[in-house]
């Protein structure tokens, strides 16, 4: 396990008692870290997004956790802050709803998720 990886699973979580917004696992093994741009992340913490379109990069499946890491794009840098998510479903060219055929490019897919942690503060 990455050094990373052993930070997100083992930091201090925020004050903030749990919430409606997130599940927690019985047992939570992160297989993705990756960027989020400010606004979208806030949007995730807040529980008003449970999507995220993404590059069909990394061999994703539903049931696949994600550690996502604020990223302020102005400032070209990290903020400190992560949440985990679960992948709920993917839609992609190989897994189309009525639409997706016509509209998805095939390098991108639509991960549904949901929180299963609190906000999470990640020392540098």
């Amino acid at each position: 396990m990455s050094d990373l990886m052993r930070r997100l699973l083992a930091v201090d979580q925020m004050s903030a008692p749990p919430d409606e917004h997130y599940r927690q696992p019985e047992k939570l093994q992160v297989q993705h870290v990756m960027k989020s741009w400010t606004k979208f992340f806030q949007d995730i913490v807040d529980g008003n997004k449970t999507h995220d379109i993404r590059a069909m990069d990394r061999n994703f499946a539903v049931g696949d956790t994600v550690a996502l890491r604020e990223y302020d794009f102005e400032e070209q840098t990290y903020t400190g802050r992560g949440l985990i998510v679960c992948i709920t479903y993917i839609t992609s060219d190989a897994s189309p709803c009525a639409f997706s055929p016509h509209v998805l490019n095939k390098k991108f897919c639509v991960l549904s998720i949901t929180r299963v942690s609190p906000l999470l503060l990640i020392a540098s």
